[in-house]
């Protein structure tokens, strides 16, 4: 076997392994829908009914239970008015686009199968690619990470990464927008961000899986980040964001999706050297 026979090899077993796990995830999509009885977007439709009822009446894990904050329900209030299923179509077309926009820069012979394993995340109607797409444009626009700050909560690493790399300019930015989101939000429905942080406060079980529990995954998350921050490594930055999720499970490694875009927008491997 020849040297360029052999790397061929390479590259195309690394291609068939895109392929063999993307049909592994479809298999497992395909199980996820059967257990929601066909229906499509099973964590959208919690977004959907937040102004359908009690917003913070479900407790988490539980079907339908809505558990971002005020600022997002209101951003949705007015498609939350739209037919169901128009809602649903809405959401899940934009997680495809989105999905299909993060990994474009790859080759169609890997980007086709990368989307394919984002099936669970698109189908679901959950929000893990919009985190992937504000991780790749807020280093440019910082206040995006208010999304991240004003939904999981925890995944918001940005604003960390810019503290650890002394960049205080994008740091403030990123503060100040999400506060004054939040302040915006608070003067319209007061009520429901007490209800919101009542609900923070009393449903702080840990969800329990084979995954460890957040508190014990948060160290090493942070400590990846630094590693990354330290070493102009952009790709951590995900990374860490999917070890500190609050529920880890297959559709939050979508954030990784944000790779390939970070690789190309920030000039691999880093945004910007460290000041100082």
């Amino acid at each position: 076997m020849t040297r360029d026979q052999g790397i061929d090899m390479r590259a195309r077993l690394r291609t068939d392994v895109w392929w063999v796990l993307a049909l592994a995830l479809v298999l497992y999509t395909a199980s996820e829908l059967r257990g929601n009885k066909g229906r499509l977007g099973w964590d959208a439709h919690a977004y959907y009914l937040a102004w359908h009822g009690p917003m913070y009446s479900r407790q988490p894990g539980q079907r339908d239970a809505y558990n971002y904050s005020p600022a997002f329900a209101q951003i949705l209030w007015p498609f939350a008015h739209l037919p169901w299923p128009v809602f649903c179509a809405l959401l899940l077309i934009g997680a495809a686009l989105g999905v299909a926009w993060l990994v474009r820069p790859l080759p169609w012979k890997v980007a086709v199968p990368v989307w394919l394993c984002c099936t669970p995340e698109i189908l679901s109607g959950n929000i893990y690619w919009l985190l992937a797409i504000v991780v790749v444009l807020g280093f440019r626009y910082p206040g995006l990470w208010a999304v991240s700050a004003l939904t999981k909560i925890t995944p918001t690493l940005g604003p960390i990464w810019f503290l650890l790399r002394r960049e205080w300019r994008p740091l403030l930015w990123s503060a100040a927008t999400t506060l004054a989101v939040a302040a915006a939000s608070y003067l319209l429905t007061p009520h429901l961000w007490h209800d919101w942080l009542q609900f923070l406060a009393s449903n702080n079980a840990e969800w329990r899986g084979i995954v460890p529990p957040v508190i014990y995954r948060i160290p090493i998350g942070l400590t990846l980040l630094a590693w990354g921050a330290r070493t102009n490594r952009t790709w951590a930055l995900p990374a860490a964001m999917c070890i500190v999720t609050p529920v880890f499970g297959i559709a939050s490694l979508t954030m990784l999706a944000a790779i390939p875009r970070l690789r190309v927008d920030t000039g691999e491997p880093s945004v910007s050297r460290p000041a100082g």
